[in-house]
């Protein structure tokens, strides 16, 4: 059994916003954890006295300010640090400084191989901290699969290049939805009909087939879990970094370019036996390897063994 920690995890109050992994996350640790949530600017000192709470480790939600406050004075606090790392290519240069001005101790990143490339000089105080998704909501609803071929996401030709053909290529096909993004900006921000948590999932869970990618960045984006977590067959572009997440082609997903898309998505729809194996494989990774609860506890025995170095 883990010994309960004191944690101060510093984040942004990201209830409203449609991405909810921080928000599942902390559900979890508030389970593993005697956890004390800060979402304000300021400096540590004056922080910790306003929440009369002495943490044993502090964890900060990215250098981003869509996801943290601005903390100031933790390099003399004298208490054990990290920070999670999200979106790697925002502002390198600018998150190097910030590391090394607050002498961070250690680093919780999501992707593992854009980390090793841009960010060398950490990588022997990283830990590889992938997506997760709760399988409370990311699960079979046992909906009937009456969508053929599913894309939901942006678009966007340079982030997205993958996505972007698909969508030109199959516009007006009747067999093809394709769901806009709403945009990361809080939910009351955006306009009416964006489907989010249960309601998003259910919406996967409907299609036989979900397109994805994982960006010009080759990151291995939520949505990959997402959709296998849903019992949904996934077309999407591979790597490296996802194979070694377990996402094996014609094992737990299927693997795509822009040449092959549409003859391996023919393939499968015509092919149940063989796709339902697949999805069954995809969906046991997920409950296996890549729950929030998993990705929880993993994160705090590795918190625990960054205290005890001390």
């Amino acid at each position: 059994m883990i010994k309960k920690i004191k944690l101060l995890f510093i984040t942004k109050d990201l209830t409203d916003y449609i991405e909810k992994s921080t928000i599942y996350l902390v559900e979890e640790l508030r389970e593993l954890t005697d956890l004390v949530i800060w979402s304000n600017d300021g400096h540590i000192d004056s922080i910790l006295t306003e929440v009369g709470f002495t943490p044993d480790f502090i964890l900060l939600n990215d250098f981003k300010s869509d996801y943290s406050p601005q903390i100031h004075g933790l390099k003399n606090c004298g208490i054990p640090r990290a920070i999670i790392m999200h979106d790697l290519h925002y502002r390198r240069s600018s998150r190097k400084k910030f590391i090394e001005k607050e002498d961070i101790n250690h680093i919780f990143s999501i992707y593992r191989d854009k980390f090793n490339q841009w960010y060398p000089e950490y990588k022997d105080f990283m830990t590889w901290f992938p997506h997760h998704v709760p399988t409370t909501i990311y699960k079979d609803y046992h909906l009937e699969k009456d969508r053929k071929l599913l894309l939901m996401g942006s678009t966007d030709r340079e982030l997205y290049p993958l996505r972007h053909m698909i969508a030109q290529q199959l516009k007006g096909n009747p067999d093809f939805i394709d769901y806009s993004h709403p945009g990361y900006l809080p939910m009351n921000h955006k306009k009416a009909g964006y489907k989010v948590e249960h309601e998003y999932a259910r919406e996967i869970n409907r299609a036989r087939i979900f397109f994805t990618c994982d960006s010009n960045f080759h990151y291995p984006v939520l949505k990959y879990f997402e959709v296998l977590g849903c019992r949904t067959l996934l077309l999407a572009s591979g790597s490296q970094e996802l194979k070694d997440l377990g996402f094996i082609d014609g094992k737990t997903f299927v693997e795509i370019n822009q040449q092959n898309f549409m003859e391996k998505a023919t393939f499968y729809l015509n092919e149940e036996i063989i796709s339902k194996e697949i999805v069954m494989n995809g969906a046991r990774l997920i409950e296996e390897k890549h729950s929030t609860e998993i990705r929880a506890t993993q994160l705090v025995q590795k918190i625990i063994s960054l205290i005890d170095d001390k």
